[in-house]
């Protein structure tokens, strides 16, 4: 009995400790409350870009720069992370493959094509937008940053059509490899 909560212990100090490492130094600090206290400012990305509009029936009812975009690959699948920075918005993009080229987006996540989802806290549009037609181009992808855009268009349940539009540039990419 000793030896199972000893081991319980350990590996919850250890997820505890993961993150720390990993959230912890940034989460809700600007580089110029880091300045502030004395500390250096985390290394920015260099000139990272990311910008989303969502129209609806012609109409732009939203678009946003976002500051925090972020992509992860693991293994063969790319995924990318777009906030707006009132939280209201987030895109999330899965590329089935990891090189540059352009992907058909399908509404399934699936090897060699692309999905987008719009996620959104507020009222006036669905909760979750995610085209049917359009294409996603990765237009650079060296491991350590990408670069792209995305095109896509649905209709909702009242008929209304939604097309969303991105660009996004030297995003950082962190590299997790699957299962290793």
């Amino acid at each position: 009995m000793r030896n199972i909560n000893y081991t319980t212990m350990m590996v919850k100090r250890f997820y505890y400790l993961c993150c720390l490492l990993l959230f912890g130094p940034s989460c809700g600090q600007t580089s110029e409350d880091s300045i502030i206290q004395g500390k250096s400012a985390p290394a920015p990305v260099d000139s990272a870009t990311a910008s989303i509009t969502i129209i609806r029936d012609g109409n732009k009812i939203a678009s946003y720069e976002s500051r925090t975009a972020n992509a992860v690959l693991d293994s063969d699948v790319l995924m990318i992370e777009m906030n707006s920075p009132d939280s209201k918005f987030s895109m999330m993009g899965y590329i089935g493959g990891s090189r540059s080229g352009k992907y058909v987006l399908d509404q399934r996540q699936q090897r060699g094509k692309a999905s987008i989802s719009i996620y959104h806290d507020g009222s006036g549009i669905p909760a979750s937008l995610t085209p049917t037609e359009g294409q996603f181009s990765l237009i650079a992808m060296n491991g350590k940053s990408c670069s792209g855009s995305f095109s896509g268009s649905l209709k909702d349940q009242q008929g209304n059509t939604y097309t969303i539009r991105g660009y996004f540039s030297k995003v950082a990419v962190r590299n997790i490899q699957a299962g290793k």
